[in-house]
């Protein structure tokens, strides 16, 4: 890349009008670097009086505003005839790149960047320099100059377009700005206040809110032509999309974008105030920041400690963190409130590193710092020498030393007394240490250095690597795979590189990974060779495939030594060493204990360790057997507490399951495969779960209850699949079982599920009485938790034989007392059917209201595979309210869940569902493809419902061909499937078809027959009335009778103008009805 005086361009991030913006690297002395962002104009620009002018006022400026909301300039400079200015690196995006990405942002992550940057403008508003005010606007605020730091900080940037009445020394001539963002009074050139910021900064408000900016159909010059008038061209239909974000921040916008000055906030000031008093829920800015892929995590890229002197070849190493001015600033803050601050991290990850970039900033601040390096240090003897070295003291003596920085590289447990000495005799000055653990005694803030993220672990192999490219083939470096294997540790990522130069074609790239792991796991024995316990616990530990409990790790571990130590304490050790990470906790999770962590690699080092074989058989079965107790008694009693702890531990099952098959622990084998068959059967995939049942039921020496309740599971699946025949099968066989054993909690179980069987094959009479039987043992045995399960079956057979009211009520109630068990997936369970009710009586609403609560309960148990019937039930309410593009969105969202969990019978109904969706959108090629993908599919996984949908399809697509008579044989059989199956809710649509189809094969008699019954019904909804018109309209136009028709195409206009004309399937129908009228 190109040098620029001192700085080496490393690679375009921007350009603009004015120029380029370059990622650079200011180089210096000893090997000084630093990275900045360098605004270069254009070779052709920097001789524009205009352009040069402003780049300097830019750089002037800014060189005056030292705030953390505000961009920070280093320097202005001029080489090779282009003008330039060094300014602070930030690795996140702009809020440009925010909005085009996520659309309208969260109401509090709005709420954040105003907060920000409210306290930028007003330090900017009130700025004096050498005793006088600058009098400064920006008169640019915008999107693009809005910069996110990735710690969430969001600041201002570019200063080229202000003004300053303190500074200027020419007449600006003409109205200045960016059209779209202009304050009334930028538009007519009026006299500039710090208002005027706060007007833009309410456009962009807006565009938060909304997505998009304000007057967006119409281009920049037209909008900005509506600024002066913009209480009047800012309609109720605007206000109300920005109320229905959030109510709230409406009122702040509706005070930023006054037209008259006197009614907006009168300061920046105020308007910090007044959003300080906001309460506004939700997800904030640094969570929008790390949940979005594709947007730099606040993580700091360094290299290890003992990799700084590693020279590659087309120029050297460079001594950089990805992120480090961020961080380097941070623990400066830190000190300035808390005085010290402690550097914990794993051997490699960089502490040394960072202290000596901390050294370089405070040498650059001009503050008086001293730096002594500890590492290898034992006693506080030796430690005080050192110290007195670096002080240039023959005898260490720190009482006269006031605001210095001491730095402290390599601190450990055994040095916490001199270093708390030290801290009391210096009380004005700060500290920073670095150490591999804790020091709990000392009054001292932590910061850990954490693995870095992928992005970040790419860019620090692009920086090591700057040309990208294999040294031998040409080829691109796939350096995104990498980062993925190596986990973000920075050690291993320059071990790596290191290996890479000259020596790439002789050896396989993940042989070269494993030997870089090596490297590090040597630190890592170095580091804990003192410690043999922690040693042994951590070998132990790796026995845990995912997080784990301090319960779960007490009853596996087990330490060999004649000293009683706790686990817990060892833990806290690991803990404390970064060798261990407690797993951070959702605001959702259910779980109140603590979960501990060991990364992949931690993982690969421990089990690296050597162990006997004895040892490790004897580890295994007490694994085996911990996880066993969740198994047998939870399906039983269904305790969502122990099922939700099971899913969480899917692969620990899974482990314990495999061991215990391995070993020939059979009851051990029986109890974890039944738990991981549960999850399985929540989570999918379906197919493993029956495959792992079969397993079951041919194991050896298994008892006649454990043989019951492998059975009940297996018949629920069988069930779920459409099975009927087998499932009840099985749940008799369990059921001969438990009365001979008297077990009353397993007949409740039994007959609770063989119930629900019956229902689903169509035999409601025998589910109801099974039941009721189910619900009069639970009373007898006072089991209430047992009661509300049955009950809540009990109510989605209400709603199977049409009893709508009934079950919604009874569900309601059951959801209101199921509560206080925290039982999440029965909660799941009762909103999807409360969803799948209030559908079914033409309330898509309070549907997609219900289906809402519903995914929610789910995200909590983590059921994100079974969620795809939910989502494909949510996406055909949307189609109800005319949300097109919510609805596929939906649908696309159920396709993936559904494959992955293996439920294809429900994915065969999401076919025929989008299939009548292209179908009301004339796009019948695609239509027809779903129809095949749907019969092919329900060939093996039958479902009534889903033959009913395609015919239904099969048969407008048939006479959109003109072949009346296949499409007369289709509606016969979905009129046929509706009756047998009780769909009365789908009566009226399938008999309007069904007359069309009539009456285009000539057989009015027969259409008038069912017309007639569809006019004697009362009480009818008015999408059902709808139906009644359609039949009535096709029926009289093929009567010839044109006016009649047109009557009853005139009262489908009428019911279209309330919510029923949203749905696409109306729409369709009218549209069918409207161009057979035209062509007659």
């Amino acid at each position: 890349m190109e040098q620029l005086g001192r700085y080496h361009l490393q690679k375009k991030i921007g350009q603009g009008a004015m120029g380029e913006v370059y990622r650079a690297v200011l180089q210096g002395i000893a090997g000084f670097q630093k990275l900045v962002a360098l605004k270069v104009l254009f070779p052709f620009g920097a001789d524009t009086e205009n352009m040069r002018r402003d780049l300097i006022k830019e750089a002037k400026i800014g060189a005056m505003l030292h705030h953390p909301n505000i961009v920070e300039t280093y320097e202005l400079g001029e080489e090779q005839g282009r003008l330039f200015i060094a300014m602070e690196l930030l690795e996140g995006p702009n809020l440009r790149n925010l909005i085009q990405k996520d659309g309208a942002l969260p109401p509090r992550v709005c709420l954040d960047i105003l907060i920000g940057i409210a306290q930028g403008l007003h330090y900017a508003h009130t700025r004096t320099y050498d005793g006088s005010k600058l009098h400064l606007i920006h008169r640019d605020i915008k999107p693009s100059n809005i910069l996110i730091a990735m710690d969430g900080t969001p600041k201002i940037a570019d200063f080229g377009l202000a003004k300053a009445t303190g500074l200027t020394d020419h007449t600006e001539v003409g109205i200045r700005g960016t059209p779209a963002y202009m304050s009334p009074e930028q538009v007519l050139g009026e006299p500039l206040t710090p208002a005027s910021d706060l007007f833009s900064l309410g456009l962009v408000l807006y565009e938060m809110l909304t997505g998009e900016r304000i007057f967006a159909h119409l281009t920049p010059l037209v909008a900005m032509l509506k600024m002066p008038e913009i209480d009047v061209h800012m309609t109720e239909e605007m206000w109300s999309d920005v109320e229905e974000k959030s109510r709230e921040l409406s009122g702040v916008l509706r005070k930023l974008l006054c037209r008259d000055l006197e009614n907006r906030f009168n300061s920046a000031q105020e308007l910090h105030r007044s959003l300080r008093n906001l309460s506004i829920k939700g997800p904030d800015l640094i969570s929008l920041l790390r949940n979005s892929s594709s947007i730099r995590n606040e993580s700091v890229a360094f290299l290890a400690e003992s990799e700084t002197e590693l020279l590659i070849p087309r120029g050297p190493i460079l001594d950089v963190m990805v992120g480090k001015d961020g961080l380097v600033r941070k623990i400066h803050r830190r000190l300035m409130k808390n005085r010290s601050v402690l550097i914990k991290g794993l051997p490699g990850f960089g502490k040394s590193l960072l202290l000596q970039h901390l050294l370089a900033y405070a040498n650059e601040r001009g503050d008086e710092v001293y730096f002594v390096d500890l590492k290898g240090v034992e006693t506080s003897k030796e430690a005080k020498e050192y110290l007195a070295l670096a002080l240039s003291q023959s005898e260490l003596f720190l009482s006269d030393f006031q605001n210095a920085l001491f730095i402290v590289d390599g601190g450990t447990v055994a040095l916490e007394k001199v270093f708390l000495s030290w801290l009391r005799k210096t009380p004005t000055c700060s500290w920073v240490f670095s150490s591999r653990a804790s020091l709990g005694n000392l009054p001292i803030e932590e910061i850990a250095l954490e693995p870095l993220s992928i992005e970040a672990s790419v860019e620090l192999f692009q920086t090591l690597l700057p040309d990208q490219t294999n040294f031998s083939s040409g080829e691109d470096f796939p350096f995104l795979k990498w980062a993925n294997k190596l986990e973000g540790n920075p050690y291993l990522i320059t071990q790596m590189v290191r290996r890479l130069i000259g020596d790439i074609e002789s050896k396989d790239v993940s042989e070269l990974i494993k030997e870089s792991r090596e490297d590090w796991f040597e630190l890592l024995r170095e580091a804990l060779a003192y410690d043999p316990l922690c040693l042994e616990c951590i070998q132990q530990l790796a026995i845990f495939e995912g997080p784990f409990s301090i319960e779960a790790a007490q009853s596996v571990v087990s330490i060999d030594s004649e000293n009683t130590i706790w686990v817990m304490d060892l833990i806290a050790q690991l803990l404390d060493r970064s060798f261990l990470h407690q797993k951070q906790r959702h605001t959702q999770d259910i779980h109140k204990e603590e979960r501990f962590v060991l990364s992949r690699n931690m993982r690969r080092f421990a089990i690296s360790l050597p162990l006997s074989s004895d040892a490790h058989v004897e580890l295994k079965l007490r694994h085996a057997r911990w996880f066993a107790q969740w198994s047998v008694i939870s399906i039983r009693l269904g305790v969502d507490s122990y099922m939700n702890r099971r899913q969480e531990e899917e692969r620990n099952l899974h482990r314990a399951f495999k061991n215990s098959v391995l070993h020939g622990w059979n009851d051990l084998a029986l109890q974890n495969g039944l738990a991981l068959a549960e999850v399985w059967y929540r989570r999918g995939p379906l197919h493993k779960g029956l495959s792992l049942l079969e397993k079951l039921l041919h194991l050896e020496d298994i008892g006649q209850r454990d043989l019951a309740s492998v059975q009940v599971v297996y018949g629920n699946y069988l069930r779920h699949l459409g099975k009927y025949e087998k499932s009840a099968s099985l749940l008799k066989a369990a059921q001969k079982i438990y009365v001979e054993l008297e077990d009353e909690l397993g007949k409740i179980l039994v007959f609770r599920n063989l119930g629900l069987t019956y229902l689903d094959d169509g035999d409601a009479g025998a589910g109801l009485r099974l039941l009721q039987q189910s619900e009069l043992l639970c009373v007898r045995l006072e089991e209430s938790y047992q009661h509300l399960l049955v009950q809540k079956e009990k109510g989605y057979l209400l709603s199977q034989i049409g009893r709508l009211k009934d079950a919604e009520q009874l569900l309601r109630d059951v959801a209101h007392k199921m509560i206080p068990f925290e039982d999440s997936f029965s909660l799941w369970q009762i909103y999807s059917n409360l969803g799948l009710i209030a559908f079914r009586q033409e309330n898509p609403f309070e549907a997609i209201r219900y289906f809402q609560r519903c995914l929610q309960y789910g995200q909590q148990v983590n059921l994100s595979d079974s969620m795809g019937i939910v989502l494909m039930n949510m996406g055909l309410c949307h189609l109800l309210t005319g949300e097109i593009s919510a609805a596929e969105r939906s649908f696309h969202q159920s396709s993936q869940r559904l494959q992955k969990m293996g439920n294809y019978r429900a994915l065969a109904m999401l076919h025929a569902n989008m299939a009548m969706l292209r179908m009301t959108q004339k796009r019948y090629k695609s239509s027809q493809k779903y129809v095949l993908q749907a019969q092919n599919l329900d060939k093996r996984f039958g479902h009534p419902m889903t033959f009913y949908t395609y015919s239904l399809v099969e048969s407008f697509l048939f006479a959109e061909q003109n072949q009346p008579s296949l499409a007369l044989l289709k509606a016969k059989k979905a009129f046929q499937i509706a009756k047998e199956h009780s769909f009365d809710y789908k009566r009226y649509e399938v008999t309007a078809l069904l007359i069309e189809m009539l009456c285009r094969n000539r057989a009015i008699e027969e259409a008038l027959v069912l017309y007639q019954d569809l006019l004697n019904t009362e009480g009818v909804e008015l999408v059902q009335q709808f139906a009644i018109e359609a039949a009535g309209a096709w029926l009289t136009l093929f009567q010839k009778k044109k006016d009649l028709a047109q009557e009853h195409l005139g009262r489908m206009r009428v019911l279209m103008e309330g919510t029923v004309g949203l749905r696409p399937d109306v729409q369709f129908q009218y549209h069918r009805i409207s161009d057979a009228l035209s062509m007659s």
